[in-house]
């Protein structure tokens, strides 16, 4: 029963968490926002993973971040020092922190990290 176990997650384990099968996708396909700040059309597309907006007057508080956008680069999980793939998709600056949106390789989902904490590798495919 254990050995099932242990092979249906090892099935169920995304690719993207193996470091030697990284799919890098086409950057021309995938959905960004760069140059200005994300808005509520851009999540609802997949284009951003967040906005920085003022609760009160609803202005966007963020500033655009000149850096290449986007880019494939690593997100490191805390918890496991394992790096994941990811698409460097959106990045904003708003009271001294820089945030980026990345989108996971292999899952698409968004996420929001410190730009710090990413590795960015450029817009060609690493080897």
């Amino acid at each position: 029963m254990l050995f099932r176990i242990s092979i249906l997650l090892m099935l169920l384990t995304p690719n993207l968490l193996l470091a030697d099968n990284i799919s890098w996708p086409n950057l021309k396909k995938i959905g960004h926002v760069k140059n200005r700040v994300a808005n509520m059309v851009d999540i609802k597309k997949g284009h951003a993973a967040f906005v920085l907006q003022d609760k009160i007057n609803r202005r966007f508080t963020g500033k655009p971040i000149r850096i290449l956008i986007p880019q494939y680069g690593y997100s490191t999980n805390l918890k496991t020092g394992k790096k994941i793939p990811v698409v460097l998709i959106q990045a904003e600056k708003a009271h001294g922190m820089k945030m980026a949106g990345i989108k996971y390789i292999g899952t698409n989902k968004l996420a929001v990290v410190p730009l710090k904490d990413l590795e960015l590798l450029g817009n060609k495919k690493p080897d």
